[in-house]
């Protein structure tokens, strides 16, 4: 692997500041890019000199080297390597996109096809998600207008008579081996890694055709006479073969965390779904951790993590983010910038209408990884590289040579608005200390309606002396609003700009505070900032930073985050399937595990619903449960890999009713904020589910009251149905929890109560128009309200984010009653056979199987229950296909807080749930040919698919622990007693 990197980083350096044959170097290489690319001079073997063909083998090449260097740990080579790509990319853009179209190349020979260049045919492909989203979907509408096919090899005509046609998969026109290099690369990184096999392994023939020297192998590496651009090329590919096929890049040598790629669905674009898509962070945290350090690119808008892959600017890091949340987010706290030059007070605006210290950065020097994130900020030429601990993070600067370098720290910020009050204060040579108010009045959670109130208590140590250090403070009049739309305006950003700067002073506090400390650098430097958090005072924050990283490097901290979701991920072994499909998996697997995290302090120390400190040695307190979504994968996962946090849930719940004196559980709870967001009781579900599959270390009484209460303050009320906007939305999730109601009574011997709540179970019934043969809202005087235009597809009619049509199969704890209603097994099944059928193949937001929300994610297991398992099995693995994918757009809506990829990594083992609260897990196509999962009391189930392919998803035949096994089910017991379900597959 050195030797591969050293020759092919030779060739590269020859290239770049080498003359071609006809005598042009870099900079009119650069020249020809800025005016147009129109001089048409030419290469040995008829290549224009100046073509996108070279430009585009140029990036591959520049990438690939890239991508040796990480294997090879050459950090600052591959930033290097990835930048250079980047700067020519950008340069191939300028010279050919107008904003709306591309403009006519003219080619070595005179012609001026556009359509035969690599940067219509190749780039949309190779470099899909280096390109903006418009102008690859651009490029990729233009080649299909104009009658072009997208196939494995780049571009062909469906004319016979072009010479880009192609037939059986074979060219019938020349192939230039530049293309053949650049797109096995461009495979590779898109994850088609046997498709780029084959065509690497077939090259020289395809080499041979293109009219390279017929006695020249390049599979043996022999170089032509001259270092021409025939040459460069061939061993380019010879080396991208040996990448390709190096034990480097083989499964077996990575350690499970080595798969996770923070940056699938680290995106915030609404422009495919109507939700936008995964909003994930691409940043650094540890398993449940409360620290999060991630690059933050906006504050404004819906953009709950902070971070959208699309910006093109960073305003900073922060210490704490929220994970696939919609809501307009919040957390984003103590924000921190490197910088050189003068102090900049604001972050400014990405769009430069009002210049800050937001920085570009380069989008091909990003590397996120388990516990790791870092980027190049190309303003500043300032590397930052992120790592964590569960309560306390660290950063690592690496400077230019500079004057006035500098680390700036925006307290006031905070992701849905702004921190209302700010404190901070110098203690000892390096440290600082400080607090962060956060309350409605600044936006935040819902803009401020999911009522947040809490505050971010921070200790930070630099490594260098606070010698030149500062603050800024901006004058915010009493009487101005703070949401969201209000801090982001141009009024409340200008009188920020305005702050007024402090030095002499050691402590300062207000309403918009910010710290700095400036120092000379030498080039290559390195700075590091260490800070803890609490959510419970100062001490906290400095409790926590001293016990988990003091007196640790930087390399270190980041071997410990490692270390734990290296252990983590080891729940679940998985064998077989695609490189692909593994990093999918276990990026989901590692998505699961951010929330709920934990909001105690090291010491056991956590801030009540009292706001009082209490310290508790039975369970870690824990935060952010975004219940309406992940009661019905993300909770019964955890039961199975991650019991004592679903305990530690359970007993937060509890002890945040008592603390509140609400005595309920909310649907939404956020750092002790009962939000109210959604409908129904999903703490209910999550209780119950729990306690039937053993998890019982909770006050059952107490529980259940506080249950009981909840119920009684939302549910179905007297009518027995709900008459709100949400009508059908309601009294189903009700009447399902209810159910859940009813198993719990009937554990603690309350048989009124559960013949009670056994009766409003049946609260389903009352809103199912046996006319229009579907659930329909019904009005408080017991009147249908107006059927629409659109019918059951109609979105928001009687329902929350969803429609009839997919709400209306959400009778989990009584589907042959729901069958019934609905007319019987033939005529659901028609049905639900239907409502998939019409589902677009790319599962976006759509009116049918809308997997992009929660509602529907039980519904390809009612199959099972309809005596079509094979439906179960062939929906299952077709939404695993088609709604994950290893890339920024590879989550089709909102993470929420675990619930998209908890129903991924469930569905991909073959057991989910369909009815929380029966210990029981519907059997379906498993993706790997083997599964293991590692039980807390040691024991282990798995999961094998003899025969398991893309086309041998359906399962034949099913033994369990050695028996014949025939039920489509099985139970949690079956699982945590450890075993072997062995599934014969065939097509």
């Amino acid at each position: 692997m050195q030797e591969a990197y050293s020759r092919l980083t030779l060739w590269t350096n020859y290239w770049l500041v080498c003359r071609d044959t006809n005598g042009n170097g870099l900079s009119e290489y650069y020249n020809a890019l800025d005016s147009g690319w129109d001089n048409g001079t030419s290469f040995e073997m008829g290549v224009p000199a100046e073509s996108p063909d070279l430009a585009t083998f140029l990036i591959l090449q520049m990438e690939v080297l890239s991508d040796l260097a990480k294997q090879l740990s050459y950090t600052d080579e591959a930033v290097k390597w990835q930048t250079k790509s980047k700067e020519m990319l950008d340069k191939m853009l300028k010279a050919f996109w107008n904003g709306d179209k591309f403009v006519t190349i003219k080619a070595g020979d005179g012609s001026s096809n556009p359509k035969s260049q690599s940067l219509m045919s190749y780039l949309p492909i190779i470099l899909g998600e280096r390109l903006p989203l418009d102008i690859r979907n651009k490029m990729i509408a233009d080649l299909k207008q104009e009658g072009y096919l997208l196939t494995p090899y780049g571009v062909a005509s469906e004319s016979p008579g072009s010479p880009y046609y192609q037939e059986d998969g074979y060219w019938k026109g020349p192939i230039w081996a530049p293309t053949i290099v650049i797109l096995c690369k461009g495979l590779r990184s898109c994850g088609e890694e046997s498709l780029a096999r084959t065509i690497a392994e077939r090259f020289c023939d395809n080499c041979l055709r293109s009219g390279f020297s017929e006695n020249y192998n390049a599979l043996t590496g022999k170089p032509l006479r001259d270092l021409t651009y025939t040459w460069t090329s061939s061993a380019f590919l010879v080396i991208a073969h040996e990448f390709l096929n190096s034990p480097s890049a083989v499964a077996h040598d990575k350690e499970l965390a080595d798969y996770v790629n923070p940056f699938i669905g680290a995106s915030t674009n609404t422009a495919h779904s109507y939700h936008g898509l995964g909003k994930t962070f691409p940043g650094a945290t540890t398993p449940f951790g409360m620290v999060q350090v991630s690059p933050n690119t906006i504050t404004g808008g819906d953009n709950g993590s902070g971070y959208s892959d699309e910006h093109t600017s960073i305003e900073g890091f922060a210490f704490t983010q929220m994970s696939g949340v919609g809501w307009y987010g919040d957390l984003g706290n103590f924000l921190v910038t490197p910088a050189n030059g003068p102090l900049k007070v604001v972050a400014g605006k990405p769009d430069d209408t009002q210049a800050g210290y937001r920085s570009s950065y380069s989008k091909a020097s990003e590397v996120a990884k388990a516990g790791y994130y870092s980027v190049l900020l190309t303003d500043y030429d300032i590397k930052v590289e992120a790592t964590a601990a569960p309560h306390s993070g660290m950063l690592r600067f690496t400077f230019p040579q500079h004057k006035q370098s500098r680390i700036q720290v925006d307290l006031a910020r905070r992701v849905g608005g702004t921190s209302v009050y700010q404190s901070v204060k110098k203690v000892g040579k390096n440290a600082i200390t400080g607090y962060m108010l956060c309350t409605p009045q600044g936006g935040g959670w819902g803009n401020g309606d999911g009522h947040p109130d809490y505050t971010v208590y921070f200790y930070a140590e630099f490594s260098k002396p606070l010698k030149d250090m500062g603050f800024w403070k901006a004058d915010i009049p009493d009487e101005w609003s703070r949401r969201l739309g209000d801090v982001t305006s141009d009024v409340y950003q200008q009188r920020v700009a305005q702050a007024e700067i402090i030095s002499g002073v050691s402590a300062l506090e207000g309403k918009h505070v910010g710290f700095f400390t400036e120092f000379e650098t030498v080039e290559g430097e390195q700075v590091t900032l260490k800070v803890g958090i609490s959510f419970v005072d100062e001490q906290g924050a400095k409790n926590n930073l001293k016990k988990e990283i003091a007196g640790k490097s930087f390399d270190e901290v980041y071997a410990g985050a490692y270390k734990r979701w290296n252990e983590a991920l080891g729940k679940i072994e998985v064998k077989g399937g695609t490189e692909d499909e593994k990093t999918i998996f276990y990026t989901a697997l590692y998505h699961t595990m951010i929330d709920p995290r934990l909001s105690s302090d090291a010491d056991g120390r956590y801030t009540g619903g009292d706001k009082k400190i209490h310290k508790e040695a039975r369970f870690s307190k824990r935060t952010i449960f975004s219940g309406w979504d992940v009661f019905r994968s993300q909770f019964p996962l955890q039961t199975i890999i991650n019991p004592g946090l679903v305990n530690d849930m359970i007993c937060s719940f509890i002890s945040l009713a008592e603390e509140n004196k609400t005595y309920y559980y909310d649907r939404w709870e956020f750092l002790n904020a009962y939000s109210g967001c959604m409908v129904g009781n999903p703490a209910i579900s999550v209780i119950t589910d729990a306690y039937v599959k053993g998890i019982r270390g909770f006050d059952l009484d107490k529980a259940y009251q506080y249950a009981y209460n909840t119920s009684a303050k939302f549910g179905n009320g007297k009518l027995g149905y709900s008459t709100d906007s949400y009508s059908i939305s309601n009294t189903l999730e009700y009447a399902y929890t209810d159910w859940c109601m009813s198993v719990l009574a009937g554990y603690l011997d309350k048989g009124e109560d559960v013949r009670y709540f056994s009766g409003r179970a049946e609260a389903y019934k009352e809103v199912f128009d046996k006319e229009k043969g579907w659930f329909r809202p019904k009005d408080k005087d017991g009147n249908w309200l107006e059927w629409p235009v659109g019918g059951r597809t109609t979105e928001w009619y009687g329902c929350i984010e969803s429609n009839p049509y997919q709400q209306g199969w959400f009778v989990p704890h009584d589907i042959e009653g729901m069958i019934a209603l609905m007319g019987g097994r033939d005529k659901t099944l028609s049905d639900l056979i239907a409502f998939f059928e019409h589902t677009p193949d790319d599962l976006l937001w759509n009116q049918y199987y809308n997997h992009a929300n929660e509602p529907v994610h039980h519904v390809p297991f009612l199959f099972n229950r309809l005596q079509a398992p094979h439906l179960t099995q062939k929906w299952t693995r077709h939404i695993c296909k088609n709604a994950y994918r290893n890339s920024v757009e590879g989550l089709v809506g909102n993470e929420d807080a675990g619930q998209m990829s908890a129903w991924y990594v469930l569905a991909a083992v073959g057991l989910h749930p369909i009815c929380p609260g029966k210990p029981e897990y519907e059997i379906t196509s498993p993706v790997f040919d083997e599964v293991t999962i590692r039980l807390d009391s040691g024991k282990t189930f798995v999961v094998k698919a003899k025969n398991n392919s893309p086309e041998n998803l359906y399962i034949q035949s099913m033994e369990l622990n050695g028996e014949k096994y025939e039920r489509f089910h099985i139970t949690h017991e079956d699982v945590i007693n450890g075993g072997t379900l062995v599934l014969t597959m065939g097509n």
